[in-house]
C-alpha cells in the first residue's frame, strides 16, 4: 500500500541496506586483490567497471529525481 505510514521507513531502510551490500562487496573485491595479488591489469579493469557503473547509476538518479519533481510540480495548484 503505497500510502501506509511505515512506508517512508521501509523505503529508508532498503536503500540503507542495498547500498550497504554494494560497498561491501566492492571492499571484498579489494580485499581479495590485496590476498591474491593479480596483475595491475585486472584492478584496472575492475575499477573502470565500478567507474562506469557509478556513472550509469549517477545519470538514472538523476532522471529518477527530474521525473519526481515534474510529478510533485503538477500536482500542486
Amino acid at each position: 500500500m503505497k500510502t501506509h505510514k511505515y512506508r517512508y521507513i521501509w523505503n529508508a531502510y532498503h536503500h540503507c541496506i542495498g547500498y550497504t551490500v554494494v560497498i561491501l562487496g566492492i571492499i571484498n573485491i579489494f580485499r581479495g586483490f590485496s590476498i591474491l595479488h593479480p596483475e595491475q591489469k585486472w584492478k584496472t579493469t575492475y575499477i573502470g567497471v565500478l567507474i562506469a557503473l557509478g556513472v550509469v547509476a549517477l545519470f538514472l538518479e538523476v532522471i529518477t529525481w527530474i521525473i519526481v519533481l515534474k510529478r510533485k510540480s503538477n500536482k500542486s495548484p
